[in-house]
């Protein structure tokens, strides 16, 4: 059992966060403290847990020598990473992520809204509507629905299998790629395949959805040799623009060996204005918001991890710096 626990610092910038801390943790100081400003150092070593952006905690994380840990704000972890790997000075508490069904919900649903209006041609009702026109061509009328579909879920975490139940729910067959078959197999996903037997889910599947976190392994995972095996496949990323270079995107969106794809994340953010992407008909933009943070959805998790601690002396998704997430 951990020590249970009567101060939290926030230091963050999702809108909302503090009030929805504070409602949540009545009995608890919940102390705001503002990024950047001149006290903001010696504020945060007077707490016991802090729940922090991190950008805005990066550069004090050394210096937090009596902080039990810290609950960031962000599912991704790479800035973290990066600041490691320069040093090498492992962090003195544990750092949690923010993840899981909160993320996997507004995740899937980004996925679902956009597959659906993709397969349908949405755009294409939207134009006839402003020319007052009862458009019924094409894939407005003749269209692929969800429950047609063999899905490759490329990663099996929280994130992936909360996402393969939904599309499983809609009547999709599911493949998930994953480093290690688990012992306790999901309901929602119908074949697992270990990374080396990418190119099954790639050959099999007509969608192909990536929620991997950016990492040495998965880093080029997807390149111009395998995708040439999908079968006019439409590819939706909502992990990491690392998982594919551009220049091997376009290449098997030009050959048709991708139908489509419904990018939210790319190797250079903000995606710069001269990207080929930009003017591909197939491709869909999003500027990195399948799964912003919500303060509500925050706020939750940190509880939660809280209430572990208090009575487990455990967290969620603490960070393993070796592994990279």
């Amino acid at each position: 059992m951990g020590s249970r626990i009567k101060s939290v610092a926030v230091l963050s910038e999702v809108p909302n966060i503090f009030a929805c801390v504070t409602k949540l943790l009545p009995a608890i100081n919940v102390q705001e403290i503002t990024p950047g400003s001149n006290d903001a150092l010696s504020q945060l070593q007077k707490a016991e847990v802090i729940l922090a952006d991190f950008d805005k905690i990066s550069n004090y994380i050394n210096q937090l020598k009596e902080t039990k840990w810290i609950q960031g704000t962000w599912a991704g972890v790479e800035l973290l990473l990066r600041q490691y790997a320069k040093n090498q000075i492992r962090p003195s508490c544990p750092i949690a992520r923010f993840s899981g069904n909160h993320f996997g919900t507004i995740m899937s649903e980004y996925v679902v809204a956009h597959v659906t209006s993709f397969e349908r041609d949405f755009p294409a009702t939207w134009e006839a509507q402003k020319e007052k026109k009862w458009n019924l061509c094409g894939k407005i009328r003749d269209y692929r629905a969800i429950r047609d579909m063999e899905v490759g879920i490329l990663g099996g975490g929280q994130i992936g299998l909360h996402m393969a139940g939904v599309l499983k729910m809609l009547g999709a067959r599911i493949w998930c790629l994953v480093r290690t078959i688990p012992d306790t197999k999901s309901s929602s996903v119908d074949e697992y395949r270990l990374t080396n037997q990418l190119d099954e889910i790639l050959t099999n599947c007509d969608l192909l959805v990536n929620v991997l976190p950016k990492t040495p392994a998965t880093r080029g995972l997807l390149n111009s040799d395998n995708l040439s095996k999908c079968r006019n496949t439409l590819f939706v990323n909502v992990g990491r623009g690392s998982i594919v270079s551009e220049a091997d995107l376009v290449e098997a969106l030009e050959k048709r060996y991708l139908r489509g794809a419904i990018l939210d994340v790319f190797n250079a953010e903000p995606l710069p204005s001269d990207s080929q992407l930009w003017e591909l008909p197939q491709v869909v933009i999003t500027p990195h918001v399948a799964g912003l943070t919500r303060a509500q959805d925050v706020a939750s998790h940190f509880k939660q991890n809280l209430d572990l601690w208090n009575n487990e002396g455990r967290l969620m998704n603490v960070i393993d710096f070796e592994r990279g997430y």
